[in-house]
């Protein structure tokens, strides 16, 4: 029965400790959601240690991902031998920043995205977030402090115009998503195909369809969106503890400061 299992095992993080507790304050505060991947450490892994596991400790050959897709910086993280655990190396940042610069057909996102936020602004979008799900009148306030054209598109929601060209919120959100789908499976070393995505409580039903409209266009079937309070309560096990109790979840994301 056990002969087919896999043995995985854990690469112990080599960086010194002031460095690993630096980065696991960073990876726990720097991104805009409460989601299970930002309660989760950052380890260094190898094929060895990449998991997954199912709730019984068997090793399970398809992998879901959870997604933290975050005003300010975005990340993933899946369920290892030892828990949540958020995916990325000391070599490969955990976190991408949650921006993107067009160049071309192509687009740079996170870190390169950052080097062209100032040199050329109105080919970089950030914040994207705030706009899914939303038309032009609701986005007044915000829309102003942007420093690209927001315009007005079908069913009374926005796109976002670079140049010639125009994109919808989904459309850019999808293009994180799929670097995100990238890293897990790069350093995941198999395909990824499915993930559960994090969003606000307050998101509506409007906002929730269209962050799944994102995964589906980065090639993510998209198996439950989540409150992102619901995530970071489920990744400290509060569902597995007896009687009645009132937890309070803050989020300090980058986009808002919250408590649920």
């Amino acid at each position: 029965m056990n002969q087919g299992r896999k043995t995985l095992k854990k690469v112990p993080d080599s960086r010194p400790d002031s460095v690993v507790q630096d980065a696991r304050k960073r990876e726990r505060t720097g991104s805009g959601a409460g989601a299970v991947a930002n309660e989760a450490q950052c380890r260094a892994l190898s094929p060895e240690s990449a998991g997954p596991y199912s709730s019984r400790g068997d090793y399970v050959t398809e992998t879901i991902i959870g997604i933290d897709l975050g005003t300010t910086n975005s990340l993933s993280a899946s369920v290892f031998e030892e828990g949540p655990e958020i995916i990325g190396t000391a070599q490969d940042a955990c976190m991408v920043p949650s921006l993107l610069s067009r160049t071309g057909n192509g687009w740079l996102v996170g870190e390169e995205a950052r080097a062209r936020l100032i040199s050329s602004p109105t080919n970089s979008v950030y914040s994207v977030k705030r706009l899914m799900g939303r038309g032009l009148e609701e986005l007044e306030e915000e829309i102003r402090e942007l420093p690209y054209q927001v315009e007005a598109a079908q069913r009374k929601l926005v796109k976002i115009r670079l140049g010639e060209e125009s994109f919808t919120p989904q459309e850019l959100s999808s293009v994180i998503l799929s670097r995100i789908k990238e890293k897990a499976e790069k350093l995941l070393e198999r395909t990824i195909e499915k993930a559960v995505i994090t969003v606000p409580a307050y998101f509506n039903d409007s906002q929730r369809q269209a962050t799944k409209d994102a995964g589906k266009i980065a090639g993510l079937e998209v198996k439950r969106i989540i409150n992102e309070p619901t995530a970071a309560a489920l990744a400290y096990g509060m569902e597995k503890q007896q009687g009645d109790r009132k937890i309070a979840v803050y989020d300090l994301g980058g986009g808002t400061f919250d408590i649920s």
